[in-house]
């Protein structure tokens, strides 16, 4: 059962972290993300931090839209076209993908792995002529700047009040942007799936150890489904007093409703519910990631010993 948080004056919230109610409430009709700074004191630091971060020159990106915005659905269908044709043809640098596999294989030169992520986070929304070349300098200052916003948008954070006092946030959301090519949907990847994907590359690492702990060789195990994870948190919200499934009670309008994907997310769980893939809000990414990061299993290697033989 989702649980309702309600402190008077203060907050009016609902966490849901089980998948087959985050399933039955994604989509539910009273509820979406056309967001409005409204509702108790902690609702609106919350639609606060949303609204900040995915705001530009006054309107929200195309990206994050509610369910009905036709210039959102024509763009995520345009996305899903360019993102799963690069999934079926790559065209990324295989120099990318095997920093990225070496991190995993060994866990050293993170700071290389995460120029890699950027870059392929990236590289469908660059020029042809960016897009085979993997500068890691490039790649490690643009990380720089995913990880000023991420301050930025981390509560209770003195820096991140910092970097909001100043506009650094700002600033380097239009330096993402003017990289991008002016793409929104490019500024969006630099900004959200970067952090899955380090988790990504993490749970990935875990794996690795895990089966080297145990004697086994890891390089054939690891796959995608060994290293998925989903958005830590999926915020919409309510506009009207409504009931929703699994919850007990009328919820008072503005009320928040926190899906944890992450979280809800289970090895048994079919491949997609980390995408949102049945959804109307269903990332056009997913073909694109699974690609990428299959490619990134296949070029693990596992460390041999000294002397270069297998155990």
């Amino acid at each position: 059962m989702a649980r309702r948080v309600r402190l008077f004056g203060l907050a009016s919230l609902v966490v849901v972290s089980d998948q087959r109610e985050i399933d039955d409430l994604i989509d539910h009709p009273g509820l979406d993300r056309s967001f409005v700074h409204a509702g108790p004191f902690l609702n609106r630091l919350v639609v606060r931090r949303i609204l900040r971060q995915f705001e530009l020159d006054g309107r929200m990106l195309l990206s994050m839209r509610p369910r009905a915005d036709s210039e959102r659905r024509q763009g995520q269908a345009e996305l899903f076209r360019r993102l799963d044709s690069f999934a079926s043809g790559g065209g990324w640098s295989p120099d990318a993908i095997k920093a990225m596999a070496d991190y995993v294989a060994t866990g050293e030169q993170f700071e290389r792995a995460v120029s890699a992520l950027t870059y392929v986070t990236a590289m469908p929304f660059l020029g042809p002529e960016a897009r085979a070349v993997f500068d890691e300098r490039q790649f490690r200052r643009l990380f720089r700047l995913t990880r000023r916003i991420a301050r930025a948008n981390a509560p209770f954070s003195l820096t991140g009040f910092f970097i909001r006092l100043v506009g650094a946030d700002r600033r380097a959301k239009r330096k993402l942007l003017a990289f991008a090519c002016g793409d929104e949907y490019g500024l969006h990847a630099l900004m959200v799936t970067i952090d899955n994907g380090l988790t990504i590359l993490d749970n990935l690492r875990a794996r690795m150890v895990e089966s080297q702990a145990n004697g086994g060789r890891p390089a054939p195990k690891l796959a995608w489904l060994s290293g998925r994870t989903g958005p830590a948190v999926v915020v919409r919200q309510l506009k009207v007093e409504f009931t929703l499934p699994h919850v007990r009670g009328r919820l008072p309008p503005h009320t928040l409703v926190l899906l944890r994907m992450r979280r809800a997310l289970r090895a048994d769980i079919q491949g997609g519910f980390e995408f949102a893939a049945s959804h109307w809000s269903a990332c056009p990414a997913r073909s694109y990631v699974v690609a990428v990061f299959d490619a990134v299993c296949k070029s693990v290697a596992a460390p041999q010993p000294a002397g270069g033989r297998t155990p």
